[in-house]
């Protein structure tokens, strides 16, 4: 889902050539997770959550928090750190890029 967000991104620029091929560049950096039943299913449950706390976010956000879960990683970067605190299990993991760059 962060993928497809930032190339979209980059793709609704003026300079899309060259912003894409930016963009590709700095994605190949990572390893992409596919998207699996799994994911979809940890979806339901966390969008699931978020309804019934009446505290909806995106449903990006809310792959993109799944798949975070799911692969077990150990911080989650993202510019909206409240959408993603939202979910108890993300608490103290979710952190924006200049956070990130103060702790190294």
């Amino acid at each position: 889902m962060s993928v497809s967000e930032i190339l979209t991104g980059s793709y609704l620029r003026k300079d899309y050539n060259i912003a894409v091929r930016k963009a590709e560049r700095v994605l190949s950096q990572f390893r992409w997770v596919p998207q699996r039943g799994e994911v979809a299913k940890l979806v339901a449950e966390l969008n699931a959550y978020l309804i019934s706390k009446r505290q909806p976010i995106e449903f990006q956000d809310v792959v993109i928090a799944a798949s975070f879960l799911f692969e077990c990683c150990d911080v989650l970067l993202t510019e909206n750190k409240e959408h993603f605190e939202r979910l108890p299990n993300l608490k103290g993991k979710v952190m924006t890029p200049k956070e990130f760059c103060e702790t190294k």
